[in-house]
């Protein structure tokens, strides 16, 4: 995940965490470019490839299948591994297992979880009976994709990501071939890779998802970070599992059991008092799996590691995560059924941060001010104490409506919200619902076009009435899993929603009627 920070390649010097990559006990037709080269190359997307074949080859618990294919028809290689060997989603339901979906990649010059979840799958697969691999394996079902963006992958040069530290001989690029960052098309699914991985989510229905990044954020002296589903509009008892109970439990293994630092995601602000969070918006894949019912966890290894050094991070984490989801699984099955089940009475549609939810002592350095007019380290350690703010809250929520109703000309705003995997029904008959009628106050794009779209921030007044829909209307009814994404989706002042990426515009102008009604009890 990149930001708006100066990235010095003189930091190379100044970070010594523990860990490199393995080599040496696998066949060398399994391992990776950073275990043949010294940590100087990364796997190219052909080499992925064979890999993942050569790996369902050699183990009768892998099988290769394939997540989708990106946009330039390149098939996104994906292992998946259980025992006994399962195939099909169908055959993952009636195991009992839960289903967790691990990829890396989207953004393809951060290669470290590439690497790891080669790695991480080769040693499952070549050595089931570890204990700690049988404890996976009597529990899970892993879908491994190791590269999402092979498009992105071929496009290789050693500056597609600045003061980053390695691999030398270079990495992808960020966007896929269509210029789209795939870590901001979760909504809009313009990407065939978005849409293949939303396919998965529909049909594998992992109960956890962990998506592997480089961060090369602000300065600190810890391995990796990482983030929960961060949108608040998600199940409030499965986001403080994962955020007061499993993370912090991952948290305390990765530093007792590997000697490495790791802590909620965030950034300086510039006089070092707070360290903040990312986005709630559900452009990001972390706050759109929130909002499907599911733990989703974001790993952001550490840029100014070296790649030796943010491959063994992201392995140990992820390693981490598959072990406590194992030993917690009937819990967070348990809460994924009552989120599924449960419909919210109210939902909040746009967000902001919440006040600090504690202090905290961050692992830093004493900076100085370089020729370029940037703040960088000096290479000794110093820590802050800062407010943390790593949670949101609804500045505007709406109360769930029964169901959505959809007039004959949305037809693609039907198709949309079918991608995403939500139930729309046609009406067979005439009815007169009691509906509530959106009034169309402003639209105001912004300023700058973002990912191809110029977003768009509307404000509506709501009344009451009846109204007849019939034969060619469609309804979609917020009783189902997916009906708090679908609230979201829908709602005209939402602040990441359809809306917002331009899907409404042929049926909306200032002073009109919001074309979809929302029927109330």
């Amino acid at each position: 995940m990149r930001y708006r920070f100066p990235v010095p390649a003189l930091l190379v010097l100044i970070l010594t965490l523990p860990g490199c990559v393995s080599n040496g006990a696998d066949p060398a037709s399994l391992q990776t470019a950073p275990e043949l080269t010294g940590a100087n190359a990364t796997t190219t997307y052909p080499e992925v490839a064979r890999l993942v074949t050569a790996i369902a080859a050699r183990s009768p618990i892998a099988h290769e299948s394939k997540l989708g294919e990106s946009f330039e028809h390149r098939p996104i290689p994906m292992l998946v591994i259980a025992d006994p060997l399962i195939t099909t989603p169908a055959q993952a339901h009636d195991s009992g297992k839960l289903v967790v979906y691990c990829f890396g990649g989207i953004h393809s010059g951060e290669a470290c979880g590439k690497e790891a979840l080669l790695q991480l799958a080769r040693d499952v697969t070549l050595h089931p009976d570890k204990p700690d691999n049988r404890a996976l394996l009597d529990n899970l079902v892993l879908l491994i994709v190791p590269l999402y963006n092979p498009d992105g992958d071929t496009r290789r040069a050693p500056g597609n990501r600045p003061g980053q530290i390695g691999p030398v001989d270079g990495m992808g690029q960020r966007a896929n071939a269509q210029g789209l960052d795939l870590n901001r098309d979760h909504v809009k699914l313009e990407s065939p890779e978005a849409r293949a991985q939303v396919d998965l989510l529909n049909t594998w229905d992992p109960g956890v998802i962990i998506d592997t990044h480089t961060t090369d954020g602000s300065y600190h002296r810890m391995a990796l970070t990482y983030a929960p589903p961060l949108n608040p509009s998600a199940d409030e008892q499965l986001i403080a599992f994962e955020r007061d109970a499993f993370l912090p439990e991952v948290e305390r293994r990765m530093r007792d059991r590997h000697h490495l630092e790791t802590f909620a995601y965030g950034n300086f602000n510039k006089d070092k008092t707070a360290w903040t969070t990312y986005s709630a918006n559900p452009m990001f894949g972390g706050p759109y799996r929130g909002l499907r019912n599911r733990m989703s966890i974001l790993s952001e290894a550490y840029a100014y590691s070296t790649f030796a050094q943010r491959i063994a991070a992201t392995e140990a984490f992820v390693r981490e995560c598959l072990q406590l989801t194992a030993e917690r699984r009937h819990a967070i099955e348990r809460l994924e059924q009552a989120a599924d089940a449960t419909p919210q009475s109210e939902i909040g549609i746009r967000h902001d941060y919440a006040p600090p939810s504690q202090r905290r002592a961050i692992p830093g350095w004493v900076e100085t001010l370089s020729d370029s007019d940037h703040m960088v380290p000096t290479g000794a350690p110093r820590g802050y104490e800062v407010d943390v703010i790593d949670r949101f809250f609804a500045t505007k929520s709406v109360p769930r409506p029964s169901a959505y109703l959809i007039p004959p000309q949305l037809a693609p705003i039907v198709d949309q919200l079918r991608s995403h995997g939500i139930r729309v029904d046609p009406i067979a008959q005439t009815m007169d619902p009691h509906v509530e009628i959106d009034q169309i106050k402003a639209i105001e794009p912004a300023s700058r076009p973002f990912q191809g779209h110029r977003m768009l921030t509307i404000e509506t007044d709501r009344t009451v009435g009846v109204r007849t829909v019939g034969p060619g209307w469609w309804r979609a009814p917020t009783d189902q899993p997916l009906g708090t994404l679908l609230v979201y989706l829908m709602e005209p002042e939402s602040g990441g929603g359809l809306a917002v990426w331009n899907f409404f515009d042929p049926w909306i102008k200032i002073d009109g009627q919001w074309p979809v009604l929302r029927e109330i009890n």
